[in-house]
């Protein structure tokens, strides 16, 4: 299914990146152990921003046929869920791939069960109010421009 691009998708993708980017600086004190490089984390959280923005919370206000600020609200929150999801996939998995080239698995399903316990340690050093605030707050207020820019340019 191709569908052309359009404000929502534009606006939303523009606002996911900042929200994302916003929300890796508010996660990252939270980071443990605090010595833990964390380079490039909030560009790299960003794109997957764009990505999400653009794929999931673009396409589900473009979709919308005229429905209230509570629909768009709701895809803002949805879409927030799936950026945390995304973000923590990523991140697990960079890490399950760093630790394999040193060696530390002994064969790829002991991998990828190793990357489903970082992915529960990285959602745990997520869940304070500061990161899950900036994350839905900026979700829904991305979703209503997303709708604004549906209706005055769409």
């Amino acid at each position: 299914m191709n569908e052309m691009p359009n404000a929502a998708k534009l606006v939303s993708a523009v606002c996911f990146a900042a929200l994302a980017w916003l929300t890796a600086a508010v996660f990252l004190p939270h980071l443990q152990p605090p010595e833990t490089a964390a380079t490039w984390f909030k560009e790299s959280c960003a794109v997957i921003g764009i990505f999400v923005g653009w794929f999931v919370l673009g396409r589900a206000i473009g979709r919308s046929k005229g429905k209230g600020r509570r629909d768009a609200l709701w895809h803002g929150i949805s879409s927030s869920v799936i950026l945390l999801f995304w973000v923590d996939f990523a991140f697990s998995f960079r890490e399950m791939i760093l630790r394999s080239l040193d060696k530390r698995y002994r064969s790829p399903v002991e991998a990828l069960g190793d990357m489903i316990e970082l992915m529960i340690n990285y959602f745990k050093m997520m869940a304070s109010v500061d990161v899950f605030a900036t994350l839905l707050i900026g979700g829904m207020i991305s979703a209503l421009f997303a709708r604004y820019a549906k209706q005055r340019w769409n």
